[in-house]
């Protein structure tokens, strides 16, 4: 009897035996680096982390939408505002930068 595997079965065998790390949960794809945290707390309540990481603006642009996110009740203090603002800013600006460590 022929063993017949499908294509999806195939791909993460592929990825599995490559070494390639598989994302573990789904805030995995966002990148380590200071603010993170209150990232994955104020912003995944509402929006899957991976529709955060295919976005990319600018400052300004990250300002008026956490603004808009805080209005809707994002429940952040100021500072953690300025943390999240300098993560997204940093993470996902017009430019990708390399995370911190």
């Amino acid at each position: 009897m022929k063993s017949v595997l499908s294509l999806p079965v195939i791909a993460w065998l592929a990825l599995a035996w490559s070494g390639v790390a598989i994302a573990a949960g789904p805030n995995d794809v966002l990148p380590e680096a200071p603010g993170k945290t209150l990232v994955v707390k104020a912003c995944t309540s509402c929006h899957q982390a991976p529709q955060i990481v295919t976005k990319r603006h600018t400052s300004d642009e990250w300002d008026e939408l956490l603004a808009k996110m805080v209005a809707r009740g994002a429940a952040l203090t100021e500072a953690e505002q300025d943390q999240v603002f300098d993560y997204l800013v940093a993470q996902f600006g017009p430019e990708p930068r390399a995370a911190v460590r």
